[in-house]
């Protein structure tokens, strides 16, 4: 009688072991963790012989994949994410887990796969909650975890929610290679994100954070990006202009003198140059790097991009100062075209050429043409960004100087808005 009743335990064991996910890679079948099975795995006081047998299965297979590295993303499975969760629920595998996860996070990364990393996301998200706590997690593997979530986030354009996981790698101190280059990251990006708010002090801050990082473990392509983005910041203030053109130029000569090809960064920081010479009045030169930037552009990316976008509007910009409104008009339309199909008109983008296309209207001195372009531009940022924002605030100064050729009282109204979101920022 015992011997059957042995056996039957035995049996329901081999039976729950061919339902557990992991065990189905020997088939390569996807799978999905069941809630039974996944509760008694973390039981381990009810449950230790099968909680047993379950890390023994864990240990084999992770000696196996250990080295995530290797993974090809085109054959990567739901098995191989899984196992990482699976490795992370267990008390004395979270280590390893962690490590596997950052290494997939980081091959992704590099190619670019948001799929790949909004799968990585979910599964941390479900792991660990807003309730993580230290008493879980060491130090390293708490810091992988806010800076997986919080640079997908960024990736979204989702801000106050990267600021968040961002500020608590940001506000922490620890020495190794791996955290230096992350901290330069992490203040790269909210430099970024507190620009966008116009936090500018602190912007400028991590930023000079991050070049001190970098400056450090050397790496030269990086210190680029944040070069041209703390010129991106500078050209905001007429008194930085030359500032920012340094940091421009140094971002230009480190991507031409790296080995290897970088036109994209080049063209970037062309891009945030040209822009900088068209504030200054610089025509000329502004014409000669928005040419050469959509020259780079059109040779190596899709016809329809955000980048290229932003180049034409950039050279319609040029070419409405020189005087060129012919020309400017069939460059903002081809840039309303592309954004319009890419963003289904509620975007920045399509507020910038809007806004555009309205000013060579504008200049034209066809008004009633122009006002409603000035108009939707308005309702586009004051959605988008708030009523707060700088850029409304110049969508309400061109409806005011529209108002004003057009001889309506309204400028006055519109031009009292604009000088009220200025008190309120500076």
């Amino acid at each position: 009688m015992k011997y059957f009743y042995t056996l039957k335990i035995i049996f329901k064991i081999v039976e729950e072991l061919l339902s557990f996910p992991i065990w189905h890679y020997k088939t390569r079948k996807c799978w999905v963790i069941d809630d039974n099975i996944r509760s008694y795995i973390l039981e381990t006081k009810s449950n230790v012989e099968r909680t047993e047998i379950m890390k023994n299965v864990l240990q084999v297979l992770l000696n196996e994949y250990r080295n995530f590295k290797n993974i090809s993303l085109t054959n990567l499975e739901n098995s191989q994410i899984q196992l990482l969760c699976l490795s992370c629920r267990l008390e004395n595998h979270i280590d390893e887990g962690m490590k596997g996860f950052r290494s997939l996070f980081n091959l992704v990364e590099k190619c670019d796969d948001l799929e790949i990393e909004r799968v990585i996301d979910l599964s941390l998200e479900e792991i660990f909650d807003e309730s993580i706590s230290s008493s879980k997690l060491q130090h390293e593997e708490l810091h992988n975890v806010y800076f997986m979530r919080g640079y997908y986030a960024f990736k979204k354009n989702e801000y106050d929610k990267s600021e968040t996981f961002f500020e608590r790698i940001y506000n922490c101190s620890h020495e190794s290679y791996q955290y230096e280059k992350d901290i330069a990251v992490v203040s790269h990006l909210l430099g970024i994100i507190w620009t966008h708010k116009q936090l500018y002090l602190k912007a400028k801050d991590a930023l000079e954070r991050s070049i001190e990082s970098l400056l450090k473990i050397g790496d030269q392509l990086y210190l680029a990006k944040v070069h041209n983005s703390y010129g991106n910041l500078l050209s905001l203030a007429p008194r930085c202009y030359n500032e920012a053109e340094k940091h421009y130029e140094l971002a230009l000569n480190i991507c031409e003198s790296e080995p290897g090809s970088h036109n994209l960064e080049i063209a970037l920081t062309l891009n945030g140059l040209a822009e900088l010479y068209l504030k200054e009045g610089k025509y000329d030169k502004a014409l000669i790097l928005c040419m050469r930037v959509l020259n780079i552009y059109e040779n190596i990316l899709l016809p329809e991009n955000t980048s290229i976008v932003t180049t034409l509007n950039n050279l319609a910009t040029v070419y409405c100062k020189m005087g060129g409104y012919g020309i400017a008009l069939k460059i903002c339309n081809r840039a309303l075209g592309i954004c319009e199909n890419l963003f289904m008109h509620e975007n920045s983008n399509v507020a910038t050429t809007l806004n555009n296309l309205a000013m060579v209207y504008y200049k034209m001195g066809e008004y009633s043409r122009a006002f409603p372009l000035c108009k939707r531009t308005l309702d586009i940022r004051v959605n988008a960004l708030g009523a707060e924002h700088l850029d409304v605030a110049t969508s309400l100064n061109n409806l005011a100087l529209l108002y004003d050729q057009m001889r309506e009282r309204e400028a006055s109204t519109f031009c009292i808005s604009e000088l009220n979101i200025y008190e309120n920022m500076y």
